[in-house]
């Protein structure tokens, strides 16, 4: 919808009339969907501009390329120079009109992307925190994606999780908030959980820290877990032989363990929340298990040679630490060597 981007524009450049801000508000709560876009348009629009590219050739490329794919759109006072940082501060707030049409957003490290059916939010290098249209407050962790179902915040509160992510969940009574993830499905009313649901990692985890939720199984209905505070379950899944039948899917089979949160003895932070304040933790992990979240944290690979050190248990906690800081501080509880050879590394007794 054009004219809310226009609107924003305005409140952006310090120019919105006060009716115009009670307009743009109604628009909002009208079309709670582009509340995201908009809450990120805001942060890239409060960005110190790029020194590395001039400020006039950028303004002039920006409308020529804006007149050429929105005509319909494009009136000639948008081309109207101005000077200093209002140049700037407009070029970025006009060109909020092609996201109007284009419905796709790539700046910090986080993209969100739109079609007819879904809005997809993604990570890339940096965990991120961003409020949805309900009012949730949800932080991801790197590399994950969450989708939101069509009709978000009207008559569903639906995603779906690839990765890590911390909710803290606006309480409705009469619209509860369902995460699915692989083929379990979390459904909540107003709380405070984690959900941990890496497609290479096999399993699925969620940790309760205020609230109650329902965790079910898509496969199996009829199976229904309730999770009270300080409750975390574990959801194992593992690839099992489906019909014989060439190019058949296989199937997955299940295993549950509960667990009670416990902190980290030292720091004491609970690992399961840990990154959300850029820490990494974990408590009586395996090896292979804390090697899983060490790829993810430094964006390595690491291969372990050996099966009794991959089953060996450690607990730590590292923050601001590089890759090497962390290994050296595991050998202290356990002796094993390791290479590293550009961004993999190959561990072994």
């Amino acid at each position: 919808m054009l004219r809310i981007w226009q609107l924003s524009a305005r409140k952006l450049t310090g120019d919105a009339s006060i009716e115009e801000l009670q307009e743009l508000e109604q628009l909002l709560k009208d079309y709670p969907d582009l509340t995201i876009e908009l809450e990120l348009h805001n942060n890239y629009f409060n960005t110190k501009a790029d020194s590395r590219e001039d400020t006039h050739q950028a303004w002039q490329r920006q409308l020529k390329k804006m007149e050429e794919v929105f005509p319909e759109d494009f009136d000639e006072h948008y081309s109207v120079e101005l000077p200093g940082h209002t140049h700037r501060r407009l070029w970025i707030a006009i060109s909020a009109l092609a996201a109007s049409v284009f419905l796709f957003f790539l700046f910090q490290n986080k993209w969100i992307s739109k079609t007819s059916s879904s809005t997809q939010i993604a990570t890339l290098g940096k965990k991120h925190e961003v409020l949805l249209p309900d009012g949730t407050k949800v932080i991801l962790n790197k590399n994950t994606r969450l989708y939101l179902g069509e009709g978000f915040g009207k008559n569903n509160r639906n995603v779906t999780l690839d990765g890590e992510a911390f909710f803290d969940v606006v309480h409705n009574k009469n619209i509860p908030f369902v995460v699915s993830a692989a083929t379990v499905s979390i459904k909540v009313v107003g709380t405070a959980f984690n959900v941990r649901a890496y497609a290479d990692e096999e399993k699925v985890q969620a940790s309760l820290v205020r609230g109650i939720i329902e965790v079910t199984d898509t496969k199996h209905p009829e199976m229904k877990m309730i999770l009270n505070p300080n409750e975390k379950i574990t959801i194992g899944l593992s690839p099992q032989p489906g019909p014989n039948v060439a190019g058949a899917e296989k199937e997955k089979a299940y295993s549950y363990r509960m667990d009670i949160l416990g902190k980290e003895p030292v720091s004491g932070v609970l690992p399961e929340v840990a990154w959300t304040e850029e820490k990494l933790a974990f408590e009586s992990e395996t090896f292979e298990e804390v090697a899983s979240k060490l790829e993810k944290w430094y964006n390595v690979s690491i291969e372990i040679k050996g099966d009794k050190l991959a089953t060996e248990k450690f607990t730590g906690v590292f923050e601001n630490q590089s890759i090497e800081d962390a290994l050296k501080a595991l050998q202290i509880t356990y002796p094993f060597k390791y290479k590293i050879v550009d961004s993999k590394i190959i561990i072994n007794e």
